[in-house]
């Protein structure tokens, strides 16, 4: 084991141009536990169930370009798209938009947690026709997953891997 996996996860920073309008999603929307609340400039949440923080800094309004094509281009470009795994919002061009993936407990938490953002004015992606639930994805790789943006246009996911995430059945093997 080296030095660098002993190490764990301690903190994602998104981007926000507006710090009030995330701590809003954050906290009161998604139900984030705040640590740090200095808005305008940044806010830091603890998620359940972990040591790992998320936390949210101001940047200039240059980024609103990238929220703009967000919401203008990749709705278009994902319904264009064909199967079921190209579904996902993952790059702007030539740029990769990461995605952070919530993992719930099992299917029915994962719908559970669906319909509750649903009920808080969230949107969610809209999965392929034939899934067993309309917002929920239905990945070859194993996972269910379900897909929608924060105010500021950063890719966020709910989903269930269950032993498929460190586990799959074509996990590498030295």
């Amino acid at each position: 084991m080296t030095a660098f996996t002993r190490t764990c996860l301690n903190q994602i920073t998104l981007a926000s141009t507006n710090v009030a309008r995330s701590i809003q999603f954050y906290q009161h929307t998604l139900g984030l536990e705040p640590i740090v609340l200095e808005p305008p400039h940044y806010a830091r949440f603890l998620l359940a169930g972990s040591n790992t923080t998320l936390s949210v800094e101001h940047v200039s309004q240059s980024t609103e370009s990238l929220q703009a094509h967000n919401r203008a281009v990749l709705p278009a470009r994902r319904a264009a798209e064909d199967g079921a795994d190209a579904a996902a919002p993952t790059t702007q061009g030539d740029r990769f938009l990461p995605t952070l993936y919530f993992d719930c407990q099992d299917e029915e938490h994962l719908i559970e947690a669906v319909e509750e953002l649903r009920g808080k004015g969230v949107e969610f992606q809209k999965a392929l026709e034939g899934s067993k639930h309309p917002f929920v994805f239905e990945r070859s790789w194993l996972w269910l997953d379900a897909h929608f943006e924060d105010p500021d246009g950063n890719q966020l996911a709910l989903c269930f891997s269950g032993e498929n995430r460190i586990n799959p059945p074509w996990k590498y093997k030295a």
